[in-house]
């Protein structure tokens, strides 16, 4: 059913293909916990996008009921240039928007050995990138030379991909043809953005770094009355006054160090050596 409900939709023109991915992630390497989450990938004719299922449940609502609802944590999200192969990662730190472009290429080594997925069969690939050893599983009776994150180059779409810690996993559960083409209005939005700044991967580090040592910057310059208008932060933690800031970049900065687990492992930082 998954293969039907894809190929008849590859002859239309104003469409996006849109694919639902199960994510498994180890955020603290030293531990065993496996956290899910749902991302989408959406291709169309001259983009592709990855985000996360949250951004495109509030945009549902809000397209139906006119309110704009948001749950969890704001994650990253990432557009591909079809054309230029380029990857635009827009990443969200405190109250601040970036933008990062890149061109990630794997190179994948084909192996002879297949499986079924979902009613689809695929054929097995191996790579090592971004400081990890990769496995995927590709089908050609898929053709797009896409799949999750930043994973691409096979000679059809990426229905899994794990790499050999077992710390991140990622598995094509679902997807359906949407005519005509899908545009989340929060990608717009951001898009359109004045404030969000466009920086090379050089000084991403340097990002993390600040965010890491003051949290809630924008809190403390006093670009954000918190005391006047609370602000309410992840999991319903509201900051009224100093000792809740407080409290919270304390925590926060545990939570990083914690969870310092990055998909591209060589854009790893050492936050422990930070004084």
């Amino acid at each position: 059913m998954l293969l039907l409900v894809i190929i008849s939709g590859l002859c239309l023109k104003a469409q996006t293909h849109h694919f639902i991915y199960e994510v498994g992630t180890k955020k603290d390497s030293t531990k065993n916990d496996i956290s899910k989450s749902y991302m989408i990938l959406d291709i169309n004719k001259e983009k592709s996008f990855y985000y996360s299922m949250d951004y495109y449940i509030s945009d549902s609502i809000y397209k139906k009921t006119g309110v704009t609802r948001f749950g969890g944590r704001v994650s990253d999200y990432i557009i591909k240039d079809l054309k230029s192969k380029n990857y635009t990662t827009y990443i969200f730190s405190g109250f601040d928007s970036y933008k990062l472009t890149d061109n990630p290429l794997q190179k994948w080594i084909i192996k002879d050995e297949t499986k079924i997925i979902s009613g689809t069969k695929a054929q097995k690939a191996e790579s090592y990138w971004a400081g990890r050893n990769w496995t995927a599983w590709f089908s050609t009776e898929i053709p797009f030379p896409e799949g999750p994150y930043k994973f691409n180059g096979l000679p059809g779409l990426i229905l899994e991909v794990r790499d050999s810690q077992e710390y991140f996993s990622f598995k094509m559960i679902g997807s359906k043809v949407i005519d005509p083409t899908l545009l989340i209005d929060f990608f717009v939005d951001v898009d359109r953005d004045t404030s969000t700044v466009e920086i090379p991967y050089s000084k991403y580090r340097q990002i993390l770094i600040a965010y890491y040592n003051s949290p809630m910057k924008a809190a403390r310059n006093g670009k954000i009355d918190y005391v006047a208008s609370p602000i309410m932060v992840e999991e319903g933690v509201v900051i009224s006054n100093a000792k809740e800031l407080r409290e919270y970049e304390i925590a926060e900065r545990e939570r990083i160090k914690q969870y310092n687990n990055p998909i591209e492992r060589d854009k790893i930082v050492d936050y422990t050596s930070i004084k």
